[in-house]
């Protein structure tokens, strides 16, 4: 019928504590740091009851509470004018002078800027400390009590033990360190719930470091506000070798500028089940290995909307032995570059918006700091009403035809409606889409879905900014080209946004040179800016994973000594696979629709060798339906120097078909050799 749950602080004193029906029971009493015993008996429908259990011992950890840690950070929307902060939503009090605060936006160049509430006003108005650089308003703004002694001290009482984070989001404004030999454990509620932050961009580089033991952090939320380097970063202060494992189990990562994790000599590492993102702004990377990396497990994370996922760094070329970054097993995690989302710089509309076949003209426009293969996107409107429905995911509009009108809704398209942006998966029929979800169309971050209303779906056509290819009120590009690679120039007032500032990288990995024994399996990745995958290293296995819609290569392989077979890449910006690999055997993949992105690139193939020496390409699939009108060879080998030459490949048993032009190419630029190779 049920159970009888009893307690005490020695085996020969229980008391009951809880009746439950199912067999299972979580103490939430509060006890700290206290070792417990626990017996059951259970209770049948008659009342009768079984004999006493045997008796079982716990002990419960420490808190960062027990060290006065309080994770009050308010975290709120307000205006800053000079000193003075207004927040709306805000309940300040005479308690709340000397407390940290930031706002963002308010500092040089738009940074967030860290300050300290100086005087108190009323409740929705203090006095800073320190004057806005730039004033801002409707922003985001965060203030609380500094945990930072708390953490530290409840790190040192839980040597081989557990310190506990309860929900919260707590404010670290020092570096948290524990430079003793001993394992630690940092386990919150959940990475949505048990939160820790940072204010100070100043003197935290990092919120963890310098752990010499073992150091475990589960369901833990991270967030870096766009200022700090990274969250965690953990290494011996002395010797690389000093640190020995680290877990990270359940966490979430937001927002850094550097990276989420960060780690430095750093062996048996697993960093499991984890969320890596940065909505909208891109910033940071997910997770950074530099020297003497080994023996790591990255796999069920997910990453999303970052500038890079996983930077394996190592000594670079010619590294010694002790440098390399070696055994790295990283599979089944999902990525998405998100560079669809980003936050645009720069947008424009309306009379002074004119376009030419290789040019954007905005005479009302100040552009300015714009990054080489900055990516212009303007959204041609393709239909637009007002939405009957909106439910979760899918708009309806009960007037609509999206699957027969002129120019079909379909995978990749934009709706703009109630200050909402919304990504389109698919239209379901004539009279609904289905987005993947809705985000701010100011910051890109996610929001619950509004009411019906007024919407436009757009199609982006897309230009890649030549090199240095900006004035003013203008920005040139090769040539404007649709999802599909359809050359497209847009209308006169067309809507543009410019990611201006800063472009992804490579979404989910890359590997320098001094990598090697890397297994990269089953993973999923999407939209990148960069290459999806890419190896430098020697003795890699890329295999089964799913690369598709990315700017630039699928899966780049460089280096020696590969296996990469049955993977699956369609829809990239050059080839599917860029082989620039010796000694490597390529088996089994498909590659499909690939070139959409840059039609003037020199190859436009699924299949690249590009410098390739005595590799192996065999048993593949390249295929083109014609929709991507750039996508020109199945397979192309090329060479543009003889310093670099594509030689004694072979090249067979693959299967090629629709290409534009020709299925395989063999060719030179330059000085470049092509010769000998085994092409069947």
């Amino acid at each position: 019928q049920n159970y009888r749950v009893f307690r005490g602080t020695t085996s020969s004193n229980l008391s009951q504590v809880a009746t439950v029906a199912q067999p299972a029971y979580t103490d939430t009493s509060g006890f700290s740091a206290t070792k417990c015993y626990y017996a059951v008996q259970a209770v049948d429908t008659g009342g009768n009851l079984s004999p006493m259990s045997a008796t079982v011992s716990a002990t419960t950890p420490f808190s960062v509470k027990d060290f006065g840690a309080l994770g009050n950070v308010v975290q709120s929307i307000g205006s800053l004018t000079g000193t003075a902060l207004n927040c709306p939503t805000c309940t300040f009090t005479a308690a709340d002078v000397g407390k940290p605060a930031l706002v963002f936006g308010a500092g040089a160049s738009g940074v967030p800027q860290a300050n300290t509430i100086a005087s108190f006003v009323n409740g929705t108005n203090v006095q800073l400390q320190t004057g806005a650089v730039n004033n801002v308003s409707s922003i985001e703004i965060q203030y609380g009590t500094d945990d930072h002694a708390a953490f530290v001290n409840c790190g040192i009482a839980a040597k081989n033990g557990t310190c506990y984070v309860p929900g919260g989001r707590y404010l670290t404004n020092s570096v948290i360190t524990a430079n003793y030999s001993a394992d630690v454990r940092f386990v919150g509620d959940s990475g949505n719930t048990s939160t820790i932050t940072s204010f100070n961009s100043s003197s935290v580089n990092y919120m963890f470091q310098d752990f010499n033991g073992t150091a475990t952090f589960e369901n833990l939320g991270f967030d870096g506000n766009t200022i700090i380097m990274g969250s965690t970063v953990l290494y011996g202060s002395t010797a690389f070798s000093n640190a020995s494992g680290l877990l990270i189990d359940r966490c979430r990562f937001d927002r850094f500028s550097f990276a989420g994790v960060a780690l430095g000599g750093m062996s048996n590492v697993s960093i499991m089940h984890s969320l890596f993102q940065s909505y909208g702004s891109l910033q940071g990377q997910a997770i950074y290995i530099g020297l003497y990396g080994q023996n790591m497990e990255i796999a069920y994370n997910s990453f999303r909307y970052l500038s890079a996922g996983i930077i394996a760094a190592g000594g670079g070329n010619g590294a010694s032995p002790t440098d390399v970054i070696d055994n790295l097993n990283i599979h089944d995690n999902q990525a998405d570059g998100g560079w669809w989302s980003a936050v645009p710089t720069y947008t424009g509309s309306g009379p002074s918006v004119s376009y030419t076949s290789t040019k954007l003209a905005d005479t009302h426009a100040t552009l300015d700091h714009i990054v080489n293969n900055a990516t212009v996107r303007v959204m041609k409107s393709i239909s637009s009403g007002t939405a009957t429905g909106i439910s979760g995911t899918q708009l309806t509009d009960a007037d609509a035809n999206f699957t027969g009108q002129s120019i079909p809704v379909r995978v990749g398209d934009v709706i703009r409606t109630n200050a909402m942006f919304g990504i389109v998966t698919g239209a379901d029929n004539a009279t609904a889409v289905q987005v993947e979800e809705w985000l701010s169309d100011t910051t890109r971050l996610p929001m619950a879905a509004g009411s019906p209303g007024a919407y436009t779906i757009y199609r982006w056509v897309l230009g890649q900014m030549s090199p240095r290819g900006f004035t003013t009120t203008s920005i040139t590009v090769p040539r404007w080209y649709d999802y599909y690679g359809i050359v497209s120039t847009p209308a006169a007032g067309t809507r543009y946004e410019v990611v201006g500032n800063a472009t992804g990288n490579y979404a989910f990995l890359n590997l320098n040179p001094s990598t090697r024994n890397v297994q990269v399996v089953n993973n999923s990745v999407r939209r990148s800016w960069a290459d999806s995958i890419s190896t430098y290293g020697v003795e890699d296995q890329i295999v089964g994973n799913t690369v598709r819609d990315g700017q630039d290569e699928g899966i780049t392989v460089n280096g020696s000594n590969h296996i990469v077979s049955n993977n699956h890449i369609s829809h990239q910006g050059t080839s599917g696979i860029f082989i620039s690999a010796s000694n490597s055997t390529f088996t089994g993949n498909e590659s499909a629709e690939e070139t959409w992105v840059n039609p003037t690139n020199s190859y436009q193939a699924d299949f690249t060798l590009f410098g390739a020496v005595g590799s192996v390409v065999q048993g593949n699939i390249g295929s083109s339906t014609g929709a991507v009108l750039s996508d020109r060879y199945c397979i192309v080998l090329i060479s543009d120097s003889s310093s670099v030459p594509t030689i004694n490949n072979t090249v067979t048993a693959n299967t090629c078909s629709g290409h534009v032009v020709q299925e395989v190419k063999s060719y030179t630029i330059g000085s470049g050799v092509v010769t000998p190779n085994n092409v069947q």
